[in-house]
C-alpha cells in the first residue's frame, strides 16, 4: 500500500513551473530533507527539474509526487522524463562492477543496508570474505567471532573450543563421564552411583539424607516421613500384607492394601484437618513438632481382619498408656488410636464401605490433634475429645461414620435425653445430619436435653449418639465464638485435668469449678450460662454443611 501523501493546495498546483521549482527547493532546505536517493525526474522545457515518483504519465500530462506534494505538469511543457532504476537493478549493476574490490564491496554493502536490501548487503560481505577471510568489518557484520586470532562462526568457535578443552583435559589426565571431566578415580566412584558432597563421596541416599530427605515412591521426601513409611511397610509385611500402598500427609503416613488414589485422598483430608486445627489453635506447635518430631502412622485395613488383629500387639507395644485389657477390647472394634509417644491409628473396613474407613481415620486424627497439644500424660474429658474428633470428620468430608456403641435411646440415670426419647440414631450421624436432629431435640416440647454437667461427667463408654451430637454442638459454638476461644477452653481444661488414667472429675463442686473456669476463659460465661447460650445460638443459626460438602 502506498503511503498517503497530502494533495498540495490549489494555489500550488496552479503556480508557474519556475515558482513550483523554487517552492520545492525552499521546502527541502527548510525542512532539512535530503533529496530522494532513487527518484524519477521530470525536466521542463524551461530547464527546471522535479524529483519524486511519477504517478501518471500520459500524452496529456505527467503527474509526479514530490517531497512537497503532488505536481501536475502539462505534457506540452515537459522536455524529458528520467525514470529511476529499481534498487535491486542498481545493486546488481554495481555488484558486478565491484566484485573484485573489497573497498567497493564494503561501500556497496553500506548502500544496500541503507536501501533496506539486507540480503544484498550480506551478499557483499560474503564476497568480501571470499577475497579477505579476516576482514573485520565483514566478519562483524555477519555475526562472526574471533577465536585465537581467527575469525569464524560462533558454531565453528564452539567446536574448536570444545576440541581444545578436551585435548587440554586429556593432557591433564582427566576422562569424560556423562558430560563431565573427572579423574579416573572419580569416574569409578560415579559409575558406582556415588555423589560428592563437600568433598566427601557418598551414596545418593546418604547425600539426600544430608539434605534431610529420604526415598519414597520413586522420589525424595522429608526424611521423617520416608522413615515412617518404611516402618509402616515393615509392619504390614510382618502382618502378611505384601501389597500395601502408602500416601503421605504433611505430618503422617497412611498405609493399607488399598489403591493409592484412595490413600492419597485420605492424606489430603488429613492435611485439610491439620490446616483447620492450626487456625483454631494458633499457639500449637507447627508440623511434626506437635507430634514430638515423629510422623503419625495411620493404618487403614480392608475387609481382611487378620492384619488388623495381627498388628494390635506390636503397635500397642510402642506405648505405655494401654494394657492387656485394652488390647483384648479393641479386637472386637473397628479401630483404635493412641498418641503417646507418637500418633498411631488403626482402622478396618470389615463390612463397611471405603468412605467409612476414610472417615474413621479423620476421626482418629481429630483425637490425635486435640490430645497431642499440651500433652503431659493427663487426658481430656471424653465429651470434649469425642465432640472435636467428630467435628473433624464432619469438617473434612461432611459425614460422621464413627458412632459409639452406647445405646442412643437410653433413659437410665445420667442420659442426655430426659423424657421422651430424643430423635437420634447412628444413621443420622453417619450421613452427617446431626444438626437437624439436634435442632429438633432442642425445639421439641417432649424432649429435654440434660444439663451440660450430665454430659461432662460421662466416661467414654457411657456416651450415646445424643451425647456426641450435644458435644459437637457445644464445641462448634465455642469454636465460632471468636478467634482463640477453642484454644483458651482447651488450655483451661488441661490445666485442671485429673491424673491419668482418669478423665472425669467425679466430685460435682470440683467439676463445676473446672468448667466455670474453662467457659470463662473461652466465652466469658460460667458453665450454666454457657449451657443456655450454646442452645440459643444453635437454634438461631442456619445449619451449615461440613467442609467436605462445600
Amino acid at each position: 500500500m502506498q503511503p498517503h501523501r497530502p494533495t498540495p493546495p490549489r494555489s500550488l498546483r496552479t503556480l508557474p513551473l519556475a515558482c513550483l521549482a523554487r517552492s520545492f527547493a525552499a521546502a527541502v532546505l527548510a525542512l532539512g530533507v535530503a533529496p530522494i536517493a532513487q527518484a524519477d525526474i521530470v525536466v521542463t522545457k524551461d530547464g527546471r527539474r522535479l524529483e519524486g515518483t511519477i504517478v501518471t504519465d500520459t500524452k496529456k500530462e505527467v503527474v509526479i509526487e514530490t517531497a512537497s506534494g503532488r505536481v501536475t505538469v502539462p505534457r506540452a511543457e515537459v522536455r524529458e522524463v528520467e525514470r529511476s532504476k529499481a534498487p535491486a537493478q542498481e545493486f546488481a549493476e554495481r555488484f558486478a562492477a565491484a566484485r573484485e574490490s573489497v573497498e567497493q564491496l564494503l561501500a556497496l554493502a553500506t548502500w544496500a543496508s541503507e536501501a533496506q536490501l539486507a540480503a544484498e548487503a550480506r551478499k557483499c560481505y560474503r564476497r568480501v570474505l571470499d577475497l579477505d577471510d579476516q576482514n573485520e568489518v565483514a566478519n562483524t557484520a555477519l555475526g562472526n567471532v574471533q577465536y585465537k586470532g581467527q575469525w569464524m562462526t560462533p558454531k565453528q568457535r564452539d567446536i574448536r573450543q570444545a576440541k581444545d578443552e578436551a585435548a587440554d583435559r586429556k593432557a591433564r589426565g582427566l576422562v569424560e563421564y556423562k558430560g563431565q571431566w573427572v579423574t579416573p578415580e572419580d569416574r569409578a566412584r560415579l559409575e558406582q552411583g556415588l555423589v560428592q558432597v563437600d568433598g566427601e563421596w557418598l551414596t545418593l541416599a546418604q547425600a539426600k539424607a544430608r539434605e534431610g530427605l529420604g526415598p519414597f515412591g520413586g522420589g525424595w521426601v522429608p526424611l521423617p516421613l520416608a522413615e515412617a513409611a518404611a516402618r509402616a511397610q515393615q509392619v504390614a509385611v510382618a502382618a502378611g500384607v505384601h501389597d500395601a500402598a502408602a500416601a503421605l500427609a504433611g505430618d503422617a503416613v497412611v498405609l493399607g492394601p488399598w489403591p493409592e488414589p484412595f490413600l492419597r485422598d485420605i492424606a489430603a483430608g488429613l492435611d485439610r484437618a491439620r490446616a483447620l486445627f492450626d487456625a483454631q489453635f494458633a499457639g500449637a506447635p507447627k508440623g511434626l513438632a506437635l507430634f514430638g518430631g515423629r510422623p503419625g502412622e495411620l493404618y487403614a485395613w480392608n475387609r481382611d481382619s487378620e492384619p488388623y488383629l495381627a498388628t494390635i500387639a506390636p503397635l500397642s507395644g510402642l506405648t505405655k498408656t494401654v494394657g492387656e485389657p485394652w488390647r483384648e477390647a479393641v479386637k472386637s472394634t473397628h479401630g483404635w488410636v493412641f498418641w503417646d509417644p507418637f500418633p498411631v491409628s488403626s482402622v478396618r473396613a470389615v463390612t463397611r464401605p471405603e468412605f467409612h474407613v476414610a472417615g474413621h481415620t479423620y476421626y482418629h486424627y481429630g483425637h490425635i490433634l486435640l490430645n497431642r497439644y499440651r500433652y503431659d500424660g493427663r487426658l481430656l474429658p471424653p465429651w470434649f475429645g469425642e465432640g472435636y474428633a467428630s467435628l473433624v470428620e464432619w469438617w473434612v468430608h461432611g459425614q460422621n461414620t464413627v458412632v459409639l456403641k452406647a445405646d442412643a435411646q437410653s433413659t437410665s440415670a445420667g442420659s442426655a435425653a430426659v423424657g421422651k426419647a430424643a430423635p437420634f440414631s447412628r444413621a443420622t450421624l453417619t450421613r452427617g445430619a446431626w444438626q437437624m436432629d439436634l435442632r429438633a431435640a432442642l425445639e421439641s416440647a417432649d424432649v429435654r436435653l440434660a444439663p451440660f454437667d450430665v454430659l461432662a461427667r460421662k466416661a467414654p463408654g457411657e456416651l450415646t449418639a445424643v451425647d456426641v451430637a450435644m458435644s459437637m454442638g457445644v464445641v462448634l459454638w465455642i469454636e465460632r465464638s471468636g478467634e482463640g476461644a477453642l484454644e483458651r477452653f482447651h488450655a483451661a481444661l488441661k490445666a485442671s485435668a485429673p491424673p491419668a488414667p482418669h478423665q472425669v472429675l467425679d466430685r460435682a463442686p470440683e467439676r463445676q469449678q473446672r468448667y466455670d473456669a474453662a467457659f470463662q476463659a473461652a466465652v466469658n460465661l460460667d458453665s450454666r450460662a454457657a449451657d443456655r447460650a450454646w442452645r440459643a445460638w444453635f437454634l438461631a443459626r442456619t445449619p451449615e454443611p461440613g467442609q467436605g460438602e462445600r
